[in-house]
């Protein structure tokens, strides 16, 4: 800090604006370089992550029982679908002989505990001997697959699961374990693409929690480098269009770069990971900041309009609008932390960061900007003179006065506004699709569509069934009440496939009966 006098009656006491008035911009220059270089550092630290849980309300009393229920079971999204359609038809022996090829493959990776697919799908026969398997499709025996097919299309196990109703799609099922990592679902899908490759299917799509975590943080990662440029970018047009001078467009622009490079380096000095939200930072690093940067440079003109003192200048500066701008950073930072009463972690942590954001921009422009203000002079910042400033005042001038002469027409037009955006609030819905979160014309995209059109898509619905009483789940009349309203939940055409501990009856049912497909019922006999 340098000790100063102002001249004349501005001899002041120590206070905040006369320190940072007084600060060399040279040395605010030095230590904010330092700082932003270790930011820079801590940056490339930044983890990203993605999961879909995060943003259920906590303390809900059917998230509870959700949890609950998937402690007793197991997660419902712990599978990673591989499809494949090819030119030739899935009745096809090379096809069929490289599909059970990457099936096997893929069985013996870590991360997958169970792989499924129609080429080592088995039937089972009850003998004197024992239950006996026999294929599903005989993979090496192409007379057979006429038969084969015919008993595939009428097994729901099989047909609109592993593989589709018209035979033109077939998928590798995999089922994962429940807690699967970043790096782990990373590397599941990385080696699920070379082993495809390498066995020849090169035209595949993928679907499942792993495969969206991991192209959901590729995509985080881009968009928050997207919309961090493109913030600086908008903040060079803006302030050209303001200023019209270079050297308030650079100053504007160091605002948004050093406060969101400073940002994004304490997040990654602490190991915060982003989310889908974290997008957002830079659109609120770019509100503040240019607000905030426009408010002092304006001001540091106009005070240097008046005298040619450049410390005196900026001591004006921040004496008539420092603490003003000081309680629009408090007050907006508030606002943000409203999102504290939000049930949902990822929107409480978006606003507490926002805050920290929005307090962030105030110190940069305060201890970096407004010293380093004291490098320029008037002709570099200033285009338009006390002249621009006289159209301003024309411009605001007229605005005033017509609220004064046309009371009635700006109530009317005032009134007429507020119903149409009325109206349109009445227009908000909460009902959202799975796929209006997806990014447009990307591969995950397209990935989803495939599945949605092939086989059940991306949309389990569980119902969780009590046994009362004394009863068990496993007794025959309770199995006969789910067997019902299976039986009901089947006459809606949205419902394709279903699954439950029936199934497992009914296959030994037909099993004993000589896998019979007219066999796959309940037995009507209780033993």
């Amino acid at each position: 800090m340098q000790n100063f006098a102002f001249k004349g009656n501005y001899r002041l006491k120590f206070n905040i604006w006369k320190f940072v008035a007084g600060l060399n911009p040279w040395v605010s220059v030095v230590f904010f370089i330092c700082i932003t270089g270790l930011s820079i550092f801590f940056t490339f630290q930044l983890k990203f992550s993605y999961d879909y849980e995060d943003f259920f309300p906590k303390g809900d009393k059917e998230l509870d029982f959700y949890y609950q229920f998937r402690d007793k079971f197991e997660h419902d999204d712990n599978f990673l679908l591989v499809g494949f359609k090819p030119e030739s038809g899935i009745l096809n022996t090379a096809f069929l002989t490289s599909l059970d090829s990457a099936s096997q493959q893929i069985q013996r990776l870590p991360e997958a505990k169970k792989t499924y697919s129609i080429s080592n799908f088995n039937y089972f026969i009850k003998s004197p001997f024992g239950f006996i398997d026999y294929p599903a499709l005989h993979i090496y025996e192409p007379e057979k697959y006429y038969a084969d097919s015919m008993r595939i299309r009428a097994d729901e196990r099989i047909s609109g699961k592993l593989i589709s109703d018209d035979f033109s799609t077939a998928i590798i099922y995999i089922k994962t374990n429940d807690t699967l990592s970043q790096s782990e679902s990373a590397e599941l899908v990385e080696n699920v693409k070379m082993i495809a490759a390498k066995a020849g299917l090169n035209d595949y799509h993928l679907l499942g929690k792993s495969y969206f975590q991991v192209e959901l943080v590729k995509l985080q990662s881009k968009e928050f480098l997207l919309y961090s440029i493109l913030s600086v970018l908008l903040v060079a047009l803006i302030t050209f269009i303001m200023f019209r001078k270079i050297w308030c467009v650079i100053l504007a622009m160091l605002t948004v770069a050093v406060s969101l490079i400073i940002f994004t380096g304490v997040l990654g000095f602490a190991g915060i990971e982003q989310n889908v939200m974290s997008t957002l930072f830079p659109i609120v690093i770019i509100i503040i900041g240019i607000s905030d940067a426009v408010h002092f440079i304006g001001k540091y003109i106009t005070e240097l309009r008046k005298q040619k003192n450049k410390e005196i200048a900026l001591f004006k500066t921040l004496k008539d609008i420092g603490f003003a701008t000081f309680l629009t950073a408090i007050t907006s930072a508030i606002g943000f932390l409203t999102m504290l009463t939000s049930n949902v972690p990822p929107i409480k942590y978006f606003g507490i960061l926002s805050a920290l954001g929005v307090l962030l921009v105030y110190v940069v422009v305060l201890f970096f900007i407004s010293p380093i203000l004291k490098l320029f002079s008037l002709k570099q910042l200033d285009k338009f003179g006390s002249e621009g400033e006289n159209n301003w005042n024309k411009f605001i001038q007229v605005i005033y006065n017509s609220g004064i002469i046309h009371k009635r027409k700006i109530i009317l037009i005032g009134v007429i506004i507020m119903c149409i955006f009325s109206f349109g609030m009445t227009q908000i819905t909460t009902d959202i699709h799975l796929e209006a979160g997806l990014p447009k014309n990307a591969q995950l995209t397209e990935d989803f569509h495939f599945f949605e059109e092939n086989f059940n898509g991306f949309r389990p619905f569980e119902i969780a069934a009590f046994a009362q009483g004394e009863n068990k789940i496993t007794d025959p009349q309770i199995l006969r009440e789910i067997d019902k309203v299976e039986s009901y939940v089947k006459t809606f055409d949205i419902i394709n496939g279903l699954q439950s501990v029936t199934m497992i009856y009914k296959s030994l049912n037909r099993a004993y009966e000589g896998d019979n497909p007219d066999a796959y019922q309940l037995p009507t006999d209780d033993s």
